[in-house]
């Protein structure tokens, strides 16, 4: 059923789709059901669930939690259950029964398989539970953090993964073939066979992938496709919603956010940090650079920025397409139009900006001059010098060559 949803056919009939969905509902319910991944996960249900009872979700919500601390032969057949968490979200008895309020009122219209993108917008919404939004949390940090598991961001980012980030694709490290289907399972554990479901070749290389196209979207030398833009200002506006979905900055940074980050925006408080000079762990600092680039990419990312100017958005940039740092150069070039609020925030935008230009050719500062504010004052200050300087050279050049004649006489 799953290819079957995945290649968008319908070769299963409603009727054998209906008991499939049940089936895999109940599975998702309780890991009694769910004799494959009981047995692969044997040895982690004692080490890290022995406290938990099957049934409501418990033994595998446990397991989801720590799944990157799981055997080789769990975390593949786990990592089956999570893709279908992201792709089939209606079949997920944790999410649909800890989240059926919000589900009830808010997602009631949308089709089931968007599920997770409606819980996603109305993650803020005061009427949902916390138990809820730690489920979904978990679900969209799996989506956001493994490429693999994120189907609209391979399909659309299929040419820029094969053009920056080709070294980071593990090409066997695909669980969709035929013979690793549960059904699969079955037969090898019937004629007593290993089968090389067990086998996860690199559990980082979905993360990897999401990061690489992470940083080139940042850096404004590279130019990524436009679907590609958009399913990546999708992945990271998401990430925002709460620290520990970026992963990479959350795990890099960690000391910092427990010891100076209590009570305050955790990236706010990071980017303060950068600006201070107060982070001293190489990791921590390029991850807070990533995410400043990020926010001078798309102003939306920025959360205290978008905020602070959402009102001129809307009145001076609202039919500029958002990506590459367009609706951002719109505000600067607006100048003091913009309101007072939003002003300050730009301003204070653009010293932390300053912080991390890296100027090494023309290109780059070519670049750098345009995003400027003060840019048309910039090139007129280097068109001057150019003109001082050619003046010079005509000035002293009939001087010179008199000398040089005077000397050869």
């Amino acid at each position: 059923m799953l290819k079957d949803v995945l290649k968008g056919q319908n070769q299963i009939t409603e009727v054998c789709r209906d008991e499939l969905k049940f089936e895999l509902l109940q599975r998702s319910e309780s890991i009694e059901f769910d004799p494959l991944l009981a047995k692969a996960c044997q040895g982690d249900i004692k080490k890290f669930c022995s406290d938990r009872t099957p049934g409501n979700a418990e033994i595998l919500d446990c397991l989801k939690d720590n799944h990157a601390k799981v055997s080789p032969v769990c975390y593949a057949k786990l990592k089956k259950r999570q893709k279908l968490d992201v792709i089939l979200p209606e079949n997920d008895f944790s999410l649909v029964s800890k989240c059926a309020p919000v589900i009830q009122k808010f997602c009631s219209n949308e089709k089931k398989q968007n599920m997770l993108s409606c819980l996603r917008r109305n993650a803020n919404q005061d009427q949902m539970p916390n138990i809820c939004r730690r489920v979904l949390y978990h679900r969209l940090m799996i989506l956001n953090t493994d490429a693999r598991f994120n189907r609209g961001l391979v399909e659309n980012c299929k040419q820029d993964i094969e053009k920056w980030c080709s070294s980071d694709v593990v090409d066997n490290d695909d669980d969709d073939d035929d013979k690793d289907s549960d059904d699969a399972d079955d037969n090898n554990d019937a004629k007593g066979g290993d089968n090389n479901d067990s086998e996860v070749t690199d559990r980082d290389m979905g993360g990897r992938i999401i990061g690489c196209l992470r940083t080139k979207y940042a850096d404004s030398t590279a130019t990524l496709e436009s679907q590609c833009v958009t399913e990546l200002i999708d992945v990271i506006q998401t990430s925002k919603l709460d620290v520990t979905m970026d992963i990479k900055l959350y795990q890099s940074c960690r000391k910092q956010l427990d010891s100076k980050c209590t009570g305050m925006d955790k990236e706010d408080c990071l980017k303060l940090l950068y600006q201070k000079g107060q982070l001293n762990d190489d990791a921590c600092r390029e991850q807070v650079k990533r995410i400043i680039r990020e926010g001078r990419a798309d102003i939306h990312v920025d959360r205290a920025l978008a905020f602070a100017c959402q009102t001129d958005i809307l009145k001076y940039c609202n039919d500029i397409p958002i990506g590459s740092g367009k609706q951002l150069q719109c505000l600067l070039n607006m100048g003091k139009s913009v309101t007072t609020q939003c002003q300050n925030m730009l301003k204070q935008r653009q010293e932390l900006w300053g912080e991390i230009s890296n100027v090494d050719g023309v290109v780059s500062l070519t670049k750098e001059i345009s995003k400027s504010s003060n840019n048309i004052y910039l090139i007129s200050v280097i068109l001057l010098i150019l003109c001082v300087m050619f003046m010079a050279g005509c000035v002293c050049r009939p001087y010179l060559r008199y000398n040089r004649v005077r000397k050869y006489k």
